[in-house]
């Protein structure tokens, strides 16, 4: 939620107003955005009808009019935008690598990336976005490439012209909002860039092996992140009922680093690999191991040996995690991580215990595999 203002959600049937908005919103509900403009009832009416008509009654391409907000988005840093529309763009047909580039405001993208309309729209975004006044060479080339759609559906080119400069404008208004009041508490947060996310199973005798990879841009290096335990609740889900009759050592986990690289690295070599905690114990195995197998290796908060007091550390985490249940575990390991002034522990924004989401899978620029091996003894 927003540090700034809190949010107002009246209950369904109380507010005419928002449960209109819930309407348009359908399974999502009143999103933090909504909360934010229900201070003010009628704005937030008014605000509800000028988007909906932008987002659903139009005649540009859903393409284009995604292209537009998302590079307002970008420009403006306005996170909640990006996060909300990138999956609306790719329902539209961006692909990643166009979205990368909309998203890479610090040059233009190659011509062979963009149709001539979709170029056409982005110059007129960002220089409306950027500038305000817009070149008049800026808004022809934007009517010339809209011709052709609008000869081919009947439609009139100054009303889709109208209708570009209006959802450029009116996300420009949007994230304005968005950071003037901190929406969703992500003011101060990089725009992600977007990723390719692929989730893996590769089973071993009767062991199991999750990887995600994170393909952001076809030139960007391969990096291995190698978790801490207690980073991603489908580890529970994947936990066999009883231990197994093995030990689970570094030595495994790091060999099974090494069967993650050479079944979804191309080149079968990464550029690192990166380690916490657990991770990062593995991944010095990992370096003593298979030291061909990266140029670098990062490893975090751990030692070569585990110090006794770390044994009474973990016996009172499963006592707690036995008597409290996981979600309070996860609790105190936040904040002891992130303690205050991180927006992740102490004092921050509300945080997630449940889901599959963490914050370094969308802020890394390059992030392409993660790691760990889901065994009974890993809780």
């Amino acid at each position: 939620m927003s540090r700034l203002i809190p949010g107002r959600a009246p209950a369904p049937g109380v507010s005419p107003i928002a449960d209109r908005i819930r309407e348009r919103r359908g399974a999502r509900g009143l999103t933090p955005l909504d909360q934010a403009l229900l201070h003010v009832p009628p704005v937030a009416e008014g605000w509800n009808s000028l988007l909906g008509a932008i987002r659903t009654k139009g005649s540009l391409p859903g393409d284009i009019r995604e292209l537009m907000i998302l590079r307002v988005a970008a420009r403006n840093h306005a996170v909640f935008e990006w996060i909300h529309h990138e999956p609306v763009g790719r329902s539209e047909g961006l692909t990643t690598e166009q979205l990368w580039a909309i998203r890479d405001t610090s040059c233009l993208p190659p011509p062979s990336l963009l149709s001539s309309l979709q170029a056409a729209a982005l110059a007129f975004a960002d220089h409306s976005t950027v500038s305000v006044r817009v070149p008049v060479d800026i808004t022809s080339a934007l009517q010339q490439q809209l011709k052709p759609l609008a000869e081919a559906h009947n439609f009139d080119v100054d009303d889709l012209l109208v209708e570009a400069a209006a959802a450029v404008a009116i996300y420009n208004m949007v994230s304005r909002f968005l950071l003037s009041v901190d929406v969703a508490g992500l003011s101060d947060d990089p725009v992600p860039w977007p990723v390719d996310r692929i989730e893996h199973q590769v089973i071993i005798g009767s062991d199991h092996l999750h990887a995600v990879t994170l393909v952001t841009h076809p030139d960007a290096p391969w990096i291995v992140f190698a978790n801490s335990l207690l980073t991603n609740e489908t580890i529970a889900a994947m936990v066999a009922p009883l231990p197994p009759a093995e030990a689970c050592t570094m030595p495994i986990l790091a060999n099974d680093i090494a069967l993650l690289i050479s079944r979804l690295v191309p080149s079968g070599k990464v550029k690192s690999v990166i380690g916490v905690s657990q991770g990062a114990a593995a991944t010095l195995a990992f370096a003593g191991l298979h030291p061909s197998l990266t140029e670098s290796i990062v490893a975090c908060d751990t030692s070569p040996t585990t110090p006794p007091a770390n044994v009474k550390a973990w016996q009172d985490r499963i006592a707690l995690a036995k008597t409290e249940g996981m979600p309070a575990l996860a609790g105190v390991t936040a904040d002891r991580w992130f303690p205050a002034p991180s927006k992740c522990g102490k004092g921050g924004r509300p945080r997630r215990t449940h889901g599959h989401s963490q914050a370094y899978d969308r802020n890394n620029d390059h992030p392409r595999l993660r790691t760990w091996r889901g065994r009974a003894h890993d809780i």
